[in-house]
C-alpha cells in the first residue's frame, strides 16, 4: 500500500507540472505593435510572440511589416521582414488604404533565400496562382536583385486553372517554351512536360528552333526561319522544318517541309524543284556548273533580283563569252552565278550526268519553259538552297 501511495505521489506532482508547463506555453499570444509616421500612418507593423503574457513586446520579434505609401495616402507596397530578410513585397491595387490594405492585393513576390544569406529565387503571385518565378545570379541580394536575374520563367494557365505552357526568358529572349500535359498544376509541373521548344538567335534574331518529345526521348523537328526573323513573328517566317524520326536505334531526318517560295537544287540528280508557300509547283531538269572545274557552289542563297531579255558577260567573272538569256535570276553572295535559261544546249542535255564534262560555268542552265516557270514565282530575297 505505501507503494502505491508513492506513486499516486508522484504521478499528481508531474500532472502538476506538466499542466503548469502547457498553460503557460499554450497561453503565449501574438502580439501586434503599430509604428506610426508624423501623418499617423501606420509605416510598420511588428508581430511577437508574448510568452509571459504581460502584453509587452519584450519577448522575441517574429517578423514584421514595413508599409509605404503614395503622396495621396494611399498605399502601394508593403514588405514582409523575417530575421533581417525581406521574404515578400505585397503590391496592391490603387485607391488602397491601411484600414483595407489585405484585402486589396494585386500581386505578390515571395522570396527564397539560400543557407549564406543570397537570393535564391522569388515567386510572383497573382490571384493564388504562381505567374512567375525568378531565377538569380551568384551572391545575389536583396535590393539589386532585379538587375541580377539569370532567367525567368512565366506560367500560363487554362481556365479550370492547370498550367497550359511556360515561356522562359534569358536577356530578354525567349530561349524555351514548355507545354504540359492534362491536368498539370503547379508542384508538380516539371514532370509533367509534353514538349519541349529550344529558340536560338544571332544577335537579336531568331535562327533556328527544335522541338524535344519527353516521351519519345529526342528531337523531333528542327525548324529554320528566314533572315532577320523577330521571336513575336517567327511562325509566320518559317523557311524549312526537318521532321525526325528512330530507325533501328538511329535517329533519322526522314521529311524536311519547306516554306514560302524558294528553289532546292540537287547536284546529284541536276534538278531543281520549285516550292511555294511550302507546295511543290515544278521540278525541272538543269545543268550546274562543270564538275572539278567549275562547279555550282554549294549553300543557301538568296535571290538577288530578276530581268529579262539580258546579256551574260562572262568577262566581268574571267571567262570569254557573251550569252543572251531570257530569264536571269542571279544569286547575291556568288561572284555570278544564278538560274537562267539556255538555248544553245540541246533538250536532252538536260539532266543526267552531262554537267561531269560539259557543265557550266558555275550557273544553274534550265530549259527555256522551266526558266519561264520559275521567273514567274521567283522574287529578289527568295531562297536557293543547293546541295550535293
Amino acid at each position: 500500500m505505501k507503494i502505491n501511495k508513492i506513486k499516486i505521489i508522484f504521478m499528481f506532482i508531474f500532472l502538476f507540472f506538466v499542466t503548469i508547463y502547457f498553460s503557460t506555453n499554450l497561453s503565449a499570444k501574438t502580439i501586434v505593435k503599430e509604428v506610426e509616421n508624423n501623418n499617423n500612418q501606420v509605416v510598420q507593423t511588428n508581430y511577437y510572440n508574448d510568452k509571459d503574457n504581460d502584453d509587452e513586446s519584450d519577448d522575441a520579434l517574429l517578423y514584421s511589416y514595413k508599409f509605404y505609401y503614395n503622396s495621396n495616402g494611399t498605399m502601394y507596397k508593403a514588405n514582409k521582414v523575417v530575421n533581417n530578410k525581406v521574404t515578400a513585397e505585397y503590391y496592391y491595387k490603387s485607391n488602397t488604404y491601411y484600414s483595407n490594405h489585405s484585402k486589396r492585393i494585386a500581386y505578390t513576390f515571395n522570396f527564397y533565400y539560400k543557407s549564406n544569406g543570397t537570393m535564391n529565387i522569388a515567386n510572383k503571385v497573382v490571384n493564388n496562382k504562381v505567374t512567375a518565378v525568378y531565377y538569380y545570379k551568384n551572391n545575389t541580394k536583396y535590393g539589386n536583385h532585379s538587375k541580377k536575374i539569370a532567367y525567368y520563367n512565366n506560367f500560363y494557365y487554362n481556365s479550370n486553372g492547370t498550367i497550359k505552357i511556360v515561356i522562359r526568358f534569358e536577356n530578354n529572349k525567349v530561349t524555351k517554351e514548355y507545354i504540359f500535359k492534362k491536368n498539370t498544376k503547379f508542384g508538380n509541373h516539371w514532370s509533367k512536360i509534353s514538349y519541349q521548344y529550344n529558340f536560338y538567335y544571332k544577335g537579336s534574331y531568331l535562327t533556328s528552333s527544335l522541338k524535344y518529345d519527353y516521351a519519345k526521348k529526342f528531337v523531333t523537328a528542327r525548324y529554320y526561319y528566314s533572315a532577320k526573323t523577330k521571336f513575336e513573328n517567327h511562325t509566320y517566317r518559317l523557311t524549312q522544318t526537318n521532321y525526325y524520326k528512330k530507325v533501328k536505334g538511329k535517329i533519322v531526318n526522314y521529311y524536311t517541309k519547306y516554306y514560302g517560295t524558294r528553289v532546292i537544287v540537287e547536284i546529284s540528280s541536276q534538278k531543281a524543284t520549285l516550292y511555294v508557300k511550302g507546295k511543290k509547283m515544278r521540278t525541272a531538269l538543269v545543268v550546274t556548273g562543270r564538275a572539278g572545274v567549275t562547279p555550282t557552289p554549294l549553300g543557301t542563297y538568296k535571290i538577288a533580283y530578276k530581268t529579262t531579255d539580258f546579256i551574260l558577260d562572262g568577262r566581268t567573272v574571267g571567262y570569254d563569252y557573251r550569252l543572251h538569256v531570257n530569264y536571269w535570276m542571279p544569286l547575291a553572295n556568288t561572284g555570278g552565278v544564278g538560274l537562267h535559261d539556255a538555248s544553245w544546249r540541246t533538250y536532252s542535255s538536260f539532266g543526267g550526268s552531262y554537267y561531269k564534262w560539259d557543265g557550266s560555268h558555275g550557273c544553274i542552265n534550265m530549259r527555256n519553259a522551266d526558266a519561264k516557270y520559275f521567273y514567274k514565282y521567283l522574287r529578289a530575297g527568295d531562297t536557293v538552297t543547293i546541295k550535293k
